[in-house]
């Protein structure tokens, strides 16, 4: 889903307190998250990942997810810059000098986050991430890359390049038809404690404090720069719309691999066939998270 040109997250000036560094990685954690989570079992056919440098063309076959059009997300007030102070000149005491400047960091950019990023990370690859993530480079574009794999409903397999989840896709028989045996939803069960566990509202003020990285890691892909907030408020409406199945998924052996039985889940995206595999449960809570956060873009 691409939104359309209105639909966009705002830009805005200045910054709130905290620590920008902890919430920018803390947002990477989310998307890193995703991407482990999304990775394909044994028995699920290779798909085409999102690339660094160069976007996919879009499938021609429109995904029979519904894509709502996301919202205007409203722009965050900036303060008022205070008047100068009126009287006489000559009333007024001559002014100290002022103390030495200290020397300022380099201001952080691509090329220098990744050292403060896999610091800042430390705290959520305890709670389940795994450490490999820390040993890439370029981890905010590797970010920005699998966020719009999300949008265009690909499977970010290579993007991180994780380990798949422990265990195998299972499969039991009732009633003479092969569904998913629910025990396969529960490999998933850690790395989505972990996403659901990540607080929204830093994550949305993340998004307005490094928007300029954002968008210079997005135009790498070779979209446009500014367009880096449609996608991410798309990737939220694609996870969001996807609709949970009730009762027993049935399932038949295609070769290798094993394919929907149900025509309709079976055209569905890949990505949205690999959510589908998480289970209903884990689905659903994956929703309600992508709700929240739309809703914290949405109401800064």
């Amino acid at each position: 889903m691409q939104a359309k040109q209105n639909d966009r997250l705002t830009n805005t000036a200045g910054r709130r307190g905290g620590s920008p560094v902890l919430v920018t990685a803390a947002a990477l954690f989310i998307v890193a998250g995703i991407a482990w989570l999304l990775l394909g079992p044994d028995d699920a056919p290779p798909e085409e990942p999102a690339t660094m440098v160069v976007p996919q063309t879009p499938d021609p076959t429109p995904p029979r997810v519904a894509e709502p059009v996301a919202p205007d997300i409203p722009e965050r007030p900036v303060p008022a810059e205070p008047e100068p102070a009126t009287g006489e000149a000559d009333d007024e005491p001559a002014p100290e000098p002022e103390p030495p400047a200290e020397p300022e960091e380099p201001p952080l950019s691509l090329d220098n986050s990744d050292p403060v990023v896999r610091d800042a990370l430390a705290p959520y690859a305890a709670r389940g991430l795994p450490a490999q993530l820390l040993g890439h480079s370029n981890l905010l574009e590797r970010g920005v890359a699998a966020m719009d794999a999300v949008r265009r409903g690909v499977v970010p397999t290579k993007v991180f390049n994780l380990p798949k989840p422990r265990g195998d896709f299972r499969v039991h028989e009732v009633d003479g038809r092969t569904v998913i045996d629910p025990m396969s939803y529960r490999r998933y069960d850690g790395v989505v404690d972990a996403i659901v566990a990540t607080p929204v509202e830093p994550l949305a003020t993340a998004f307005q404090d490094y928007r300029s990285l954002l968008e210079t890691a997005y135009g790498a892909l070779g979209y446009a720069p500014n367009k880096v907030d449609n996608a991410l408020v798309a990737a939220l409406d694609r996870i969001i719309a996807l609709p949970v199945p009730e009762g027993d998924i049935e399932v038949m052996k295609v070769e290798a691999i094993y394919a929907y039985v149900d025509e309709d889940l079976e055209g569905l995206k890949p990505l949205d066939k690999q959510l589908l595999r998480t289970g209903p449960d884990n689905l659903r809570r994956l929703q309600d998270h992508a709700r929240e956060l739309r809703r914290a873009l949405l109401e800064p």
